[in-house]
């Protein structure tokens, strides 16, 4: 027996269509008279109260040319009848294929309407799920993965969806299947060590550019060179002490990037003074010193090191 056969010789209440011992008939009578299974030859009950007369009375407006008094009108059992003629008519054969087109077109119609659902899911989904506030989220100090995740994508941060919601979605929508592979990335990223969690904006805008991802304008970061970055007035500063392109010395480095370092000049005099001023004690810009250049630092090394610490941000503190 067939999956069609199978789903025409289903057991429950067939009403009229209960009649037909031949599951291909019933199947067939089935398509071209769907509302037989919903008629049975039992009277129906006396509405009650004036709702459920309103009701009836609508009902049987609309079905007053099939049903009269719990049964069929003679203009329906005509058509019915002459139908059911016409199938017995048929040889086995002629049946068998008749139903196999109408089983087509059956599993035609499901997709259909499979398809309508989907795209009414997804369209409640963006309409329930609110863009990303950016003006907001460009000022914390971290995101978690799923918040990154979510903003990436251009969605506000909300625990009312997230892959929690989005995983009952991967069979309908091409936006949850998105959502599905962005997340994929975020976590091996992080158990590679990639990035932190919680990781900076910054952070993540970085490693975004770098694998290409498509995100929202708001979350692009430029991936020029630091070297290239820098302003021209901090490279003729340095030169003019000595100091090769690349290098740079205390002062000119706190004056351009202490706007970009967490606690600013704060952070900056310690860096390069200490955290104690005990003797024998190794500022942290001591490993960044160049041997045979007095006074110089070694530019691109000590904005990674900031960077690696998440003190360091493009956007400024």
């Amino acid at each position: 027996m067939s999956t069609l056969e199978a789903l025409a010789n289903v057991p429950g209440k067939w009403g009229l269509l209960a009649k037909y011992d031949d599951p291909i008939i019933r199947f067939l009578m089935d398509r071209k008279f769907p509302w037989l299974k919903r008629i049975s030859n039992a009277p129906r009950p006396a509405p009650t109260g004036r709702a459920s007369r309103r009701g009836a009375s609508f009902a049987s407006q609309k079905s007053e040319e099939i049903v009269g008094g719990g049964t069929l009108t003679p203009t329906a059992t005509e058509s019915v009848a002459k139908y059911e003629a016409q199938l017995l008519a048929l040889t086995h054969e002629g049946r068998r294929q008749l139903f196999e087109q109408e089983g087509a077109k059956c599993a035609e119609e499901r997709r259909g309407a499979a398809e309508i659902e989907r795209q009414l899911q997804e369209k409640t989904l963006y309409a329930q799920w609110r863009a990303a506030d950016f003006s907001h989220w460009l000022r914390a100090a971290l995101w978690n993965a799923d918040e990154a995740n979510d903003l990436s994508l251009g969605k506000e941060p909300d625990t009312r969806f997230g892959w929690n919601y989005i995983s009952r979605l991967l069979q309908m929508s091409e936006f949850a299947r998105t959502y599905e592979k962005r997340r994929l990335l975020i976590y091996r990223a992080i158990q590679a060590g990639d990035l932190p969690n919680p990781m900076r904006p910054e952070h993540f805008m970085r490693w975004a550019a770098t694998l290409q991802l498509v995100v929202p304008d708001e979350l692009k970061i430029s991936m020029t060179p630091p070297e290239d970055r820098a302003p021209k007035e901090v490279n003729l500063a340095s030169s003019a002490q000595g100091c090769h392109q690349s290098l740079i010395q205390r002062k000119p480095f706190i004056d351009q990037y202490a706007g970009r370092i967490r606690n600013g000049k704060v952070r900056l005099k310690q860096f390069f003074d200490g955290k104690t001023h005990k003797q024998g004690e190794l500022p942290e810009a001591a490993q960044f010193r160049v041997p045979g250049k007095p006074g110089c630092y070694d530019l691109e090394a000590m904005l990674e090191y900031f960077r690696k610490r998440g003190d360091y941000s493009e956007i400024g503190w």
